[in-house]
């Protein structure tokens, strides 16, 4: 179906979608992108991170119209107190700005939007306010069940804390959802979860994905890189995130540890951003432990990696860092929900493990098994070139928005102020 040169879209996302370095600004920035290419958009954003408002007007490039409103960690703090106020979940407290409230309510009544989209439901509360004919949100995965999986890992009293967050986001997402004409998740998975089935006629799913890099070219290098070269493995992640925490730590003290009796010279890198102290305590070089922090240049690194090892025990959704690793060509190691959410086999795209032995056994099987470790390559850039494409995810949205649009045109639902609207953007 065509596009149309004149729709005009309002796009909404708690943070910064640029630079695209980790899972939700990733997908983030590619939607953006592809909105862009396609269709007038305006973005509007907060901003909690000073490097991201240091890079903020790079989404020129993208757009020349974008507003992001600096969002200091101080007042985020102020969040539960808020929550505490008006009932509302902390985790979307933590987004709440009036300034911020205030600049979409004035901005929608003196622009016409034929779509509102918003990135994540932290902030899909200010859309309720505003008016559009076509309103999506894009839930990604759902993070109510985020936090009740937390709840049962942590001890009181953050269990408790973790477990009134999760139903008061249960219910906040139930109630976002009557505000939307379509909700987005990534898997059929998150949409099973969201147990509420008068939103089963909005839920549309639309995949993550990865720039795939030439399989041929990948095989040469990864059958080269073991020639006098230490070997080693890697972790990505958020550091952060508790999540990734708990699989960093846990694989350093418990699993690495056995697999280093066996290949001395081995080594792990733990890379990202933000990691706490209990991560940072992990460096240690004269074991081979290396705490790397932010890396902006990371594919030389994946790319010579024996494996990349995900041992996520509270996998949501899609795990972007997965399909990164797997777009180098890198072997990836990880658990049965990880796996499970990109549709991935055990033995063809990737190794699937649990337990400590079955990860030692995996990693041994990926360094001394040649043919298991090229199968798997090729398994998994063939998964992401069918699955995971970005621009064939994303036709999707765009039939939605265009569909959409045509059937209020063929319906003449397009209103004075609309039609005005429309025809300025095109003559712009």
């Amino acid at each position: 179906m065509k596009t149309h040169p004149r729709k005009r879209i309002l796009f909404l996302a708690h943070r910064v979608p640029y630079p695209p370095d980790k899972g939700d600004k990733i997908r983030g920035y590619h939607v953006l992108q592809y909105l862009c290419e396609r269709y007038e958009v305006h973005l509007a954003c907060l901003c909690d991170d000073d490097k991201d408002w240091a890079q903020k007007d790079a989404l020129r490039q993208l757009t020349p119209h974008y507003y992001v409103e600096k969002f200091s960690a101080t007042k985020r703090q102020f969040s539960p107190l808020l929550a505490l106020s008006n009932d509302m979940p902390i985790s979307v407290a933590a987004f709440y700005s009036n300034k911020f409230r205030q600049y979409l309510l004035q901005l929608t009544k003196k622009e016409y939007y034929d779509v509102i989209y918003v990135f994540s439901s932290n902030v899909a509360f200010y859309a309720k306010e505003l008016n559009a004919p076509l309103k999506i949100v894009d839930f990604c995965d759902l993070d109510s069940v985020k936090f009740k999986e937390f709840a049962t890992k942590r001890k009181w009293p953050l269990n408790k804390i973790f477990e009134i967050e999760y139903k008061k986001l249960a219910q906040y997402e139930r109630e976002i959802a009557k505000h939307y004409n379509y909700i987005l998740f990534v898997n059929d998975r998150e949409r099973e979860l969201f147990r509420y089935p008068a939103a089963n006629g909005k839920i549309r799913i639309i995949g993550n994905g990865v720039q795939v890099h030439d399989y041929q070219n990948l095989l040469k290098v990864y059958s080269q890189q073991y020639d006098g070269q230490i070997p080693y493995l890697v972790f990505l992640g958020m550091m952060s995130y508790y999540p990734n925490v708990e699989a960093a730590f846990w694989f350093a003290t418990q699993v690495f540890p056995r697999i280093k009796v066996l290949i001395p010279d081995l080594e792990f890198y733990i890379v990202g951003k933000n990691p706490p102290a209990k991560i940072r305590r992990l460096h240690n070089p004269r074991i081979g432990i290396y705490v790397t922090g932010y890396m902006e240049k990371i594919d030389l690194l994946l790319a010579k990696a024996i494996a990349f090892v995900a041992p996520i025990k509270t996998a949501r959704g899609v795990q972007t860092k997965i399909l990164d690793a797997m777009s180098h060509g890198v072997p990836v190691v990880t658990t049965p929900d990880a796996a499970r959410a990109l549709s991935a086999r055990d033995g063809y795209e990737l190794l699937v493990a649990s337990t400590e032995a079955e990860f030692v056994h995996a990693i041994l099987s990926i360094l001394y098994n040649l043919s298991l470790r090229k199968r798997i390559i090729k398994g998994a850039i063939d998964l992401l070139k069918n699955q995971f494409d970005w621009t064939a995810n994303l036709s999707s949205l765009s039939e939605l928005i265009d569909t959409h649009y045509h059937r209020r045109v063929k319906n003449g639902k397009l209103s004075a102020f609309s039609l005005n609207a429309t025809k300025a953007g095109a003559r712009s």
